[in-house]
C-alpha cells in the first residue's frame, strides 16, 4: 500500500477526504461549513443550495476493469497495477446457513477489511468532477455538492443542474448508482430566499429538506448543528 501512496498520493483531488492523514470527517465538515459561511457573508448571496448525495452500495459496485484503466491514467507503475489486478481477480464466496452454498464468482467490489481497499476507492472516485460554478466535497461514498445563488443572477441554476447531470453521467460510466430518493436538497440561508428552484437527478425531482445528515451530523438550513462540531470549529478559528 505504501508504494501505491507514493505513486498517487499527490494526484488525489484536494476535496477528497477519508482514509488519509488529516482527512477525517471533522476536516470534511469544517471544509463544507466554512465554504457555506463564507458564501453567506457575501451580500450578493441569497442562499447556498446543497445536495447531499447518497451512493448505493458504493464499495460493492467498484468495477475492477474500470479501476485498472484509472490506475493507468494516473501513471501508476505497471508492476503495481498487475499486483492490484491479481488482488481483485478470481475471487469467490459462499454462504453458510445450515449447509454451505456453492461458490460464486465475485466480479465487483474490493475485499472487505483490507488496507488496500479504501485507497482503491479513492482512486476510483478521483476523476468525478463538476463545473467550476459548483463545489464538490467527497468523503468515501458521501457527496456534498453546493453553490452560492443570487437573486439578481440566476446563471447558477443551470450550472447546478449541469453538475448534478455530470455526477449522474459519471455514475453510469463507472457502474455506480446514485440514489435520488435518498439524496437531500437544502437551501441554506439566514433569511428566507425569494426564489428557490427545483433540481433533478436521474430525471427525478430531488426532495427539499429543512435539515439533513452529513457525515453523522444533522445540519439545518439555518446552519444549526451539534455542539461538538461548533466547539471544534471555534477552536480551529472558523466562523460560526
Amino acid at each position: 500500500m505504501q508504494r501505491l501512496r507514493e505513486n498517487i498520493g499527490s494526484k488525489l483531488h484536494r476535496n477528497q477526504y477519508a482514509y488519509q492523514k488529516k482527512q477525517s470527517t471533522t476536516d470534511a465538515l469544517l471544509h463544507v461549513t466554512h465554504d457555506w459561511c463564507q458564501a453567506l457573508d457575501d451580500l450578493k448571496t441569497s442562499h447556498v443550495t446543497t445536495a447531499l448525495i447518497d451512493m448505493s452500495k458504493a464499495f460493492d459496485r467498484l468495477d475492477p476493469n474500470i479501476l485498472i484503466h484509472k490506475l493507468n491514467d494516473l501513471g501508476v507503475n505497471h508492476g503495481l497495477i498487475a499486483l492490484i489486478d491479481n488482488f481483485l481477480s478470481q475471487r469467490q464466496c459462499k454462504v453458510k446457513l445450515v449447509e454451505p452454498s456453492a461458490y460464486r464468482d465475485i466480479t465487483t467490489g474490493t475485499p472487505k477489511g483490507t488496507k488496500l481497499g479504501p485507497w482503491l476507492w479513492l482512486i476510483y472516485m478521483n476523476d468525478m468532477k463538476v463545473n467550476q460554478s459548483c463545489k464538490l466535497v467527497k468523503y468515501a461514498g458521501d457527496l456534498a455538492l453546493y453553490a452560492a445563488f443570487s437573486n439578481s443572477d440566476r446563471s447558477t441554476i443551470p450550472a447546478f443542474q449541469l453538475a448534478l447531470d455530470q455526477i449522474g453521467e459519471w455514475a453510469v460510466d463507472n457502474n455506480m448508482l446514485m440514489n435520488a430518493s435518498k439524496t437531500k436538497l437544502m437551501h441554506i440561508s439566514l433569511s428566507k430566499p425569494k426564489y428557490v428552484p427545483s433540481f433533478t437527478m436521474n430525471s427525478q425531482i430531488l426532495e427539499t429538506s429543512e435539515s439533513a445528515k452529513l457525515l453523522g451530523v444533522t445540519i439545518d438550513t439555518k446552519l444549526n448543528f451539534s455542539e461538538h462540531i461548533k466547539d471544534t470549529y471555534s477552536r480551529l478559528g472558523g466562523p460560526i
